[in-house]
């Protein structure tokens, strides 16, 4: 396993850790479930298939970068929804 796939690799292991703290906080989990599995698998299909196929002239760092970073706003997204649920939820 090369660098490069070990820090895509933490990023989707870390997104799929915080998906799994807002289902748990969630009072719909198959709709949050599903929303997010369709919204990363399209931009994770798009951004994989640019990287593979379409990275001529060192742009391969350019579509990794831009997939890591896309998994980490997703991510950060799910967090301010955990505590949007955490803090106005419960009162």
């Amino acid at each position: 396993m090369t660098e490069d796939n070990f820090y895509l690799l933490l990023c989707y292991v870390v997104f799929f850790i915080i998906l799994a703290f807002v289902i748990k906080k969630s009072n719909n989990k198959i709709k949050i479930f599903y929303v997010n599995l369709f919204v990363i698998l399209s931009y994770s299909a798009y951004f994989l298939y640019n990287l593979y196929f379409n990275s001529q002239g060192g742009t391969a760092l350019f579509w990794l970068i831009y997939l890591m970073f896309a998994i980490t706003l997703h991510a950060a997204f799910n967090l301010f929804y955990i505590v949007y649920i955490s803090l106005y939820k419960t009162r």
